[in-house]
C-alpha cells in the first residue's frame, strides 16, 4: 500500500480534486473539506491543511507516524523462525510517557492549556486513550489523541484499530444506546441519564471503531444538523446493519437546532429552568416517534435474469450475434458487447451524434465481458473481432508489399541523389525522396498512451483497442509517466473522442 493509499483508507470522505484529493481534516473540527492529499515526486504523501493544522497534527490524528508519509524502500520479507512465541507490536515512534498526564503536559507545553479532555476506556473501564482539545488563537479547534500502548507507555498518537467507543463500559447494561458526533455532544446526552457513545475523530472515520458491543441494542443516532452529520449517521447505519444480530436503528433529527448544531444546543434551548428528567422524557418521545431504519433487502424479482436485448440490434448484426453465441454455447452479450465496440471504432471520427446544439457524442464504446472461467469469453471475443482482424491482416500484407517497393525506390533515390550531388552546377532540383508507406491500422492491443498516440497520429479516423484480459489494460497505466494518475485523465479524454 502506497503512502497516499494508506492516508485515503483512513479518510473515507475524501473526494478527487484535481490531481489529488480533498477531505475533512481530522486535526480540527472540520465542517468543510480543508485537507489536501497528493502524491509527491518521490512517492511520499503530501498533506496540507488549509485551516492551519500542522502535518504532525494531521498524522497524529490519523493514528499514523510521520514515517508513514514516505514509501517503505527497505521492506524485506519476514524471516522464518522456529519459535511460535508471539512478538510484541512495535511501539509508536515518538516520546514514551509513563502516564497519560505526562503526555498531556507535553502537548500543553506546545499548544497551551487544553480546552477539553475526554477519556476512552476499554470494556473493563481501564483508560486506554484520551482526546485533548486545544483552542487556537484564530478561534478554531485542534484535537490531539493520546493512547496507551501494550508496553505500558503512553504516546501522542491515536490508538490501534479497531478503537473503543467513548463511554464503552456503560454499553454492556444498556438497552438503548445513543450515538452522537463528538464527545461533548455525547456527554450532554449522558447528563440526562442516558447511555451515549461516539467515535474518536467524530464523523471522520467511524469505520475505525469497534461497533460489536452494540449488537442487539436499540440504537438512536442523533446527527449534527449539517451535511457531515448526515453522512456520519448514514455511515454508522451501514456499519450497524452488518452486525449479527443487527441493531434496531433510528435516526432522530433534533428539532430547533441551528445549522451545524447538535445535542448540546438542543439541551440549551430548554433554558436553565428545565430539569434533566423533562429533557430526558422529551428525547425519548422523539425516539419513539421516529421510524426505524431497516436494512434494504434485495427483492428476488429484481435478481431475475434479464437477457441481452438482441432485438434492438440491426438485422445483420442480430443474426451474427445470435448465431455466433449459439455456436459457441455462450451468452449473446459476450458477442454483442465487443461487436458494438468494434462497430463504433469502424465509424470512428466520420460521424457524431448531435444530442443538442453544442453537444455531440462520438461513437466511442467501452465494453468489458465479465464471466466465470470456461464461459467462452475469449472465443466470443475472437469471433466478434474476426472481421476487423481479417481486414487488418490484409492491410499488413498490402503494407508489406508497399514496403518492398519503397525499399527499391529508396535505393534508386539514393543513387540519383548521389549523381545529382556530383553534377556540380546543375540547376535541376534534387530528386524527390519517396514517401515511406504507413500501415493502415484498424485494431491494436497496445494499451500504453505513448504507443496509441503514435498509431493515432497516422490514423485520424481512429482504431479499436482490444485486450483479451482487462488486467492488461489497467496494468499499463502510468507505465511511462513520471506522475501518477496521468493516464487515467488521458483515457477519459479519449472516451470523449478528444485529441491527445
Amino acid at each position: 500500500m502506497s503512502p497516499v493509499e494508506r492516508i485515503l483508507s483512513l479518510l473515507p470522505s475524501a473526494k478527487p480534486n484535481g490531481s489529488g484529493w480533498l477531505a475533512c481534516c481530522p486535526g480540527h473540527e472540520d465542517r468543510s473539506p480543508s485537507l489536501s492529499v497528493n502524491h509527491g515526486d518521490d512517492g511520499r504523501a503530501l498533506l496540507k491543511c488549509f485551516a492551519g493544522c500542522s502535518t504532525e497534527a494531521v498524522v497524529t490524528a490519523l493514528g499514523l507516524k510521520p514515517s508513514d508519509l514516505f514509501p517503505d524502500r527497505n521492506a524485506s520479507p519476514p524471516r522464518s523462525t522456529t519459535s511460535d512465541k508471539p512478538k510484541s507490536a512495535t511501539p509508536p515512534k515518538g516520546s514514551r510517557f509513563q502516564t497519560a498526564g505526562a503526555a498531556v503536559a507535553s502537548l500543553t507545553a506546545k499548544l497551551g492549556p487544553p480546552a477539553g479532555q475526554w477519556t476512552y476506556r476499554d470494556a473493563s473501564g481501564k483508560p486506554v486513550a484520551l482526546v485533548v482539545r486545544f483552542n487556537r488563537p484564530d478561534g478554531s479547534k485542534e484535537f490531539r489523541p493520546v493512547s496507551l500502548h501494550e508496553n505500558g507507555g503512553w504516546y501522542i498518537t491515536a490508538p490501534a484499530t479497531p478503537r473503543p467507543l467513548y463511554n464503552l463500559p456503560e454499553v454492556a447494561t444498556a438497552e438503548t444506546v445513543f450515538i452522537l458526533e463528538g464527545e461533548k455532544a455525547a456527554d450532554a446526552v449522558r447528563s440526562l441519564g442516558l447511555v451515549a457513545v461516539t467515535t474518536m475523530n467524530g464523523s471522520q472515520s467511524p469505520e475505525l471503531s469497534d461497533w460489536s458491543p452494540l449488537k442487539g441494542k436499540a440504537i438512536a443516532i442523533l446527527p449534527d444538523n449539517d451535511e457531515p452529520g448526515r453522512k456520519f449517521a448514514e455511515a454508522v447505519v451501514e456499519i450497524l446493519h452488518r452486525l449479527d444480530p443487527s441493531s434496531g436503528i433510528k435516526i432522530v433529527d433534533l428539532p430547533d437546532v441551528p445549522p451545524k448544531g447538535d445535542a448540546v444546543e438542543w439541551i440549551e434551548s430548554f433554558g436553565d429552568a428545565a430539569d434533566p428528567e423533562t429533557m430526558r422524557g422529551e428525547l425519548l418521545r422523539l425516539v419513539d416517534d421516529a421510524e426505524p431504519i431497516t436494512a434494504e433487502l434485495i427483492d428476488p424479482d429484481d435478481m431475475a435474469f434479464d437477457p441481452f436485448p438482441t432485438d434492438v440490434l440491426p438485422e445483420t448484426v442480430r443474426s451474427f450475434v445470435t448465431a455466433g453465441a449459439k455456436s459457441l454455447g455462450a451468452d449473446p452479450s459476450f458477442v454483442a458487447l465487443p461487436v458494438l465496440a468494434m462497430l463504433g471504432a469502424c465509424i470512428g471520427n466520420t460521424r457524431r451524434l448531435v444530442i443538442k446544439r453544442g453537444w455531440a457524442e462520438p461513437p466511442v464504446v467501452w465494453s468489458v465481458i465479465v464471466g466465470n472461467s470456461g464461459a467462452c469469453k475469449s472465443p466470443a471475443l475472437e469471433l466478434a473481432l474476426k472481421p476487423l482482424k481479417d481486414r487488418q491482416r490484409e492491410a499488413f500484407k498490402a503494407h508489406s508489399d508497399a514496403l518492398a517497393g519503397f525499399e527499391s525506390a529508396k535505393a534508386l533515390h539514393e543513387r540519383n541523389l548521389d549523381t545529382w550531388k556530383r553534377s556540380k552546377g546543375s540547376k535541376e532540383p534534387p530528386p524527390e525522396a519517396p514517401l515511406e508507406p504507413i500501415a493502415e491500422r484498424f485494431i491494436s492491443d497496445d494499451t500504453t498512451i505513448e504507443g496509441l498516440a503514435a498509431l493515432l497520429l497516422n490514423q485520424p479516423r481512429g482504431l479499436l483497442n482490444a485486450r483479451d484480459e482487462l488486467a492488461g489494460w489497467l496494468g499499463s497505466f502510468d507505465r511511462y509517466s513520471s506522475g501518477k494518475g496521468g493516464d487515467v485523465a488521458k483515457w477519459l479524454e479519449m472516451f470523449g473522442g478528444r485529441s491527445i
